[in-house]
């Protein structure tokens, strides 16, 4: 509300004494003045205020336009019909800036001092003039054009005048002035002091047209450095404040019969001197906007280039300090940026495939050449960089080995496109030997560990392989002592002889079959994989634990696919994974007191191109809280666990890229699954 009345007031008040400056101005005969500063007044409040509050500013000029006009002795409806061109005036300025214009309370770009010259400058003036006129012309009888004509460059001239000058003095006045430093102030004070004197010896003192070279030269050219050299400093709101000053010094001199127009009939003077400042403030405006335009692209440039420069040294910093060797390739592979690491890490004595390059070199046509020799593959590597070169693919990395004095080494190259319209690619190289050997241990360690884990369960199954055993030695026992008597038998029975040596042959056969089978799943040997049925593996296991299943009590029933459950592995890895499985479902039952006592072994395919594995037992199931614990190295919910079991199960099922989970049954006990990519080609 404060802001709304405040403008209120000094729109009324500026209008008030606009009116009164534009009647001292005034050259009889003629009705209109010089200049007329309520209309741009008027305008340029509109131009500062929202649209929203424009009936703000026109209803607060109303009383002004009254109480200053009234004292003229003019008919009331006059005063109406001229108030009503003024508002017509700025309304058309402002709609036509606001329209055209990105800023309309800026004219310091070549595009908005147009729009302002064209819509405040000349089409407002050019069609308000014609109510104007008319109503000049109906009350007080003067000619229709001659009104029109005193009408429209007297709106024109004080339009480009004083409605820069007001916007950007209430817009960037103030901070000017609390900011411009003392010889910024010095330099706008010794310009002004210029411009009054010489502007006053041109327009009041100068009687005849001074001679250059013999030549005669017009007298305004003796204001045009002044002007200009406050539209260079100054930019549009110097240039406008010139103009000012120069009016009021023509004014002056063409009210007291001086100045180059002096010979002239007092009305054509007027109109000489609007022409000529009209003409004079059209071009010098538009030359300020430029320069100030200019200036403020070559400052935006000048801080762009300092960025690229503040960039370029980061960028340089960060090639610089990374630890791979880091080169930056053009779209054709040449190299264009270096870090400093790159010849200590890939130049000579690091990866083969780019030792020795430069800043400028080719990338691509150096690995292409070098890489087809003794790697396999290269020529697909090429064209996958080739690819994230132009643009078609966002990265692609690839790490190889080669040989060198000190042994094998391991080398990563990684490429990642760049982000920009010229494509083009960041290509590092990192030797990772020392993180291969240490993969290795590790692997080393795991499958020491898996090994272990597999002693560890055998030793659990003691009594289920002793129970197997038993059979078939008792079997030979037996038939052994039986073979003895009936060579006691006088004569010997051969056909029963021949019939015991082959029950002890397959007897033989057995327990040969048990102690193999303990044999292959406790061998220490790297992982072998082929092509197997999950089915076929489930049996093996559910054989092994045959004999502990029937001293538990714990009956192993198998529900597999008809189809068979093809998967590319390791068969005694998978062995030990179904094989800790289904003791842990066992060892769950025997806790159980229910009267279920089951596990139940399920394989399916799925439409997903992946197998699926489920043991189920009928045990207490799993402990609230245990979830996300059970797969972790040494934890552990039985007595005499060790922790590693599951842990190793996981660790075996994400080495085939697998999953494995675990959750409760819904019919009581828990319930253990895992899923393995499938594959389509049948079993080695």
């Amino acid at each position: 509300m404060r802001r709304a009345t405040a403008t209120a007031v000094l729109v009324a008040l500026g209008y008030y004494a606009g009116v009164h400056v534009g009647l001292v101005l005034k050259f009889p005969p003629s009705t209109p003045s010089f200049v007329w500063p309520p209309n741009a007044i008027l305008t340029a409040a509109l131009l500062l205020t929202p649209p929203r509050r424009w009936w703000i500013c026109l209803l607060a000029a109303l009383p002004a336009h009254l109480a200053a006009e009234f004292g003229m002795g003019w008919p009331l409806p006059l005063v109406l019909a001229l108030f009503a061109t003024n508002c017509s005036e700025a309304l058309i300025a402002a709609v036509g800036v606001r329209w055209l214009s990105d800023t309309p309370a800026r004219f310091d770009t070549l595009r908005r001092m147009t729009v302002f010259l064209v819509a405040a400058g000349l089409v407002a003036p050019f069609l308000s003039s014609f109510l104007d006129a008319a109503a000049v012309t109906i009350v007080r009888g003067e000619l229709y054009w001659s009104v029109w004509q005193a009408r429209f460059f007297s709106n024109a001239l004080t339009g480009l005048m004083l409605v820069p000058a007001i916007v950007m003095g209430v817009t960037a006045g103030p901070a000017w002035l609390r900011r411009a430093p003392g010889a910024r102030r010095a330099e706008a004070a010794l310009l002004t002091v210029a411009l009054v004197l010489v502007g006053g010896w041109v327009f009041g003192l100068m009687t005849v047209h001074p001679t250059i070279l013999g030549g005669p030269v017009t007298p305004i050219v003796f204001l045009l450095p002044i002007i200009l050299l406050a539209s260079v400093r100054f930019g549009p709101g110097g240039a406008s404040l010139c103009m000012v000053g120069t009016s009021v010094v023509a004014v002056w001199a063409a009210a007291g019969g001086r100045g180059p127009f002096a010979g002239l009939p007092p009305a054509e003077t007027v109109r000489a001197l609007q022409i000529l400042l009209i003409m004079l403030a059209t071009p010098i405006l538009c030359l300020a906007a430029v320069l100030v335009d200019h200036r403020r692209a070559r400052s935006a440039l000048g801080e762009r280039v300092h960025e690229l420069r503040e960039s370029e040294a980061l960028k340089s910093a960060i090639l610089n300090s990374l630890n791979p060797a880091v080169a930056v390739l053009g779209r054709d592979g040449r190299i264009i940026d270096l870090g400093s690491n790159w010849f200590r890490g890939s130049g000579q004595g690091g990866a083969p495939a780019v030792a020795g390059l430069g800043l400028g070199d080719n990338f691509l046509e150096a690995w292409g050449q070098t890489a087809s020799v003794w790697m396999p593959g290269a020529a697909k590597i090429t064209a996958s960089i080739l690819e994230v070169l132009h643009g078609a693919r966002h990265d692609f990395s690839f790490e190889y080995p080669c040989q060198s004095g000190a042994g094998e080494r391991w080398f990563a190259v990684s490429i990642v496109r760049l982000d920009r319209p010229e494509s083009g690619a960041v290509v590092s190289c990192a030797d990772i030997t020392s993180r291969k050997a240490a993969e290795l241990d590790i692997e080393r360690s795991r499958q020491e560990l898996t090994h272990f884990m597999r002693v560890f369960m055998a030793g659990e199954m003691t009594a289920s392989f002793a129970h197997e055993l038993n059979q078939p030695l008792t079997g030979i026992l037996t038939n052994a002592r039986a073979g003895l008597l009936f060579l006691d038998a006088a004569p010997p029975d051969l056909s029963e002889m021949r019939a015991i040596l082959s029950d002890i042959v397959d007897d033989g056969k057995r327990a040969g079959e048990v102690i193999q089978r303990l044999r292959d799943f406790l061998r220490k040997s790297d992982p072998q994989r082929a092509s197997l049925d999950l089915n076929v593996v489930v049996h093996e296991v559910v054989r092994m634990l045959a004999s502990d299943a029937i001293i538990r009590n714990v009956p192993i029933t198998v529900d597999l696919d008809e189809k068979p459950v093809l998967v590319f592995a390791d068969r005694v890895q998978l062995q030990q994974v179904v094989l800790n499985l289904l003791l842990n479902g066992m060892d769950a039952v025997a806790e159980s007191t229910g009267a279920r006592r089951a596990v139940v072994v399920h394989t399916r395919n799925t439409e997903l191109d992946t197998v699926h594995v489920c043991v189920e037992d009928c045990g207490p199931g799993l402990r609230a809280g245990t979830y996300d614990l059970l797969f972790e190295p040494f934890f552990t919910t039985k007595p005499t666990g060790m922790g590693m079991g599951l842990a190793i199960c996981r660790s075996i099922i994400g080495a085939h890229d697998g999953v494995i989970w675990a959750q409760d049954n819904p019919s009581g006990g828990a319930a253990f699954h895992f899923a393995m990519p499938a594959v389509t080609a049948a079993p080695a």
